[in-house]
């Protein structure tokens, strides 16, 4: 796999994941801090992995008009 195949499919994970955090948000299901474990049982990762994605998601959100 190429670095530029890599890096496609990261964006994409990302992509997916985010998109993922945002239908949960707007869902109501849960309080975002609690997401990571959805994140676990939705995508398969550890909870390292999964507490990242949402950190990452999180600081993007700072960003968001309301």
């Amino acid at each position: 796999m190429t670095s530029k195949e890599m890096a496609e499919e990261i964006n994409k994970e990302i992509q997916d994941v985010f998109g993922y955090l945002n239908l949960l948000r707007d869902s109501g299901i849960t309080n975002m801090f609690g997401a990571s474990s959805y994140l676990v049982e939705q995508f398969g990762f550890d909870k390292r992995q999964a507490a990242n994605y949402l950190i990452l998601w999180m600081q993007s959100c700072k960003n968001e008009k309301v």
